[in-house]
C-alpha cells in the first residue's frame, strides 16, 4: 500500500475547484463529488491487488481518475473485466453505505438527494463507450474475446470517435466544466490513436518474449488475426508453424 500511496496524486485543478467552490458555497457538492470519484477509483486499486498488478500512478481529477497499471497487454480478459467494473461495484457499495447513514439519520435529506444524483451521473457517465471511460474499455474486452486483438482495437477507436462526436453534439451548454471534460476525453482519444502502432507491437512483442498461459489453440492463415487468449498456428509454405517462429523472425529481423 506504500506504493500506491506514493504513485498517488490529485491534481492541482481538484485543489482549485474545492477553493472555488468553498468560496461560492458549494463545499458540499465538491466533496460529495470527490468522495465519489476517490471510491470509484478505489475500486479499480482494490482489485488491481487482488490480482498481483503493479500500480504505477493513480490521478484524481475533478470529473474521474485515471490509474495506471503495470500489466501485459496479454493479460486475462476476466481479470481485466472485474477491473474495469470495480469502480461501479466500489460505487454500488458507497450507494448502501450512504443510504444507511440517510436511514440512521447520519445525513439528511438534502445530503442524500444530492450524493444520490451525482453518483447515478458518474455512474453513467462512466458507462458511456468514449475513451477513456469503462464503457468503452468494457466494450474492447469484450471484441477481444472474439476478435483479433487488432480488429478489437479499430473498433474501440471507431465506437470512441462515434461516442464522442455525439456527447460533443449533445453537449449544446457551453461550461468551463463541459469544457474541460471535453477537452480532456478528445485528448485521449487522439493520444489513442497516435499510439495504436505502438500498442500493437508492445501486443506481439510480450507474445514473443514471455511463456503466456493460453487458453486454446488455433490454426489461421493470416498472421493479423492474433487475439489474447489463443496460441496460434499458421500454414507457410506446406508446413505449420507456431506464432513463436514468425514472432522471432519478425523481431530478430528488425534488430
Amino acid at each position: 500500500m506504500k506504493s500506491i500511496y506514493q504513485n498517488f496524486k490529485i491534481h492541482e485543478i481538484v485543489y482549485l475547484l474545492l477553493l472555488i467552490a468553498l468560496l461560492s458555497g458549494y463545499i458540499k457538492n465538491a466533496l460529495l463529488i470527490l468522495l465519489i470519484v476517490l471510491c470509484h477509483e478505489m475500486g479499480h486499486i482494490l482489485l488491481c491487488c487482488l490480482f498481483k498488478y503493479e500500480i504505477n500512478r493513480v490521478v484524481i481529477y475533478p470529473f474521474g481518475g485515471i490509474t495506471k497499471v503495470n500489466k501485459l497487454i496479454n493479460s486475462s480478459i476476466n481479470k481485466e473485466l472485474l477491473i474495469v467494473s470495480g469502480g461501479i461495484i466500489s460505487q454500488c457499495l458507497l450507494y448502501l453505505v450512504m443510504a444507511y447513514c440517510w436511514k440512521m439519520s447520519l445525513i439528511n435529506s438534502g445530503t442524500w438527494l444530492m450524493f444520490n444524483t451525482y453518483n447515478k451521473s458518474i455512474m453513467l457517465f462512466n458507462m458511456l463507450p468514449i475513451i477513456p471511460l469503462d464503457g468503452s474499455l468494457f466494450i474492447k474486452l469484450i471484441l477481444e474475446k472474439f476478435l483479433s486483438y487488432k480488429m478489437a482495437y479499430r473498433w474501440y477507436l471507431i465506437i470512441g470517435i462515434v461516442s464522442i462526436s455525439i456527447f460533443i453534439f449533445k453537449s449544446r451548454e457551453i461550461l468551463i466544466n463541459n469544457l474541460m471534460v471535453l477537452s480532456f476525453l478528445v485528448f485521449k482519444i487522439l493520444e489513442a490513436l497516435k499510439n495504436y502502432p505502438f500498442i500493437y507491437q508492445k501486443f506481439l512483442l510480450e507474445r514473443y518474449l514471455y511463456d503466456i498461459d493460453y487458453k486454446r489453440i488455433k490454426y489461421e492463415e493470416d498472421f493479423n488475426k492474433l487475439g489474447k487468449e489463443r496460441f496460434y498456428f499458421f500454414r507457410r509454405e506446406g508446413k505449420v508453424v507456431s506464432e513463436k517462429k514468425l514472432l522471432a523472425n519478425l523481431f530478430d529481423r528488425k534488430r
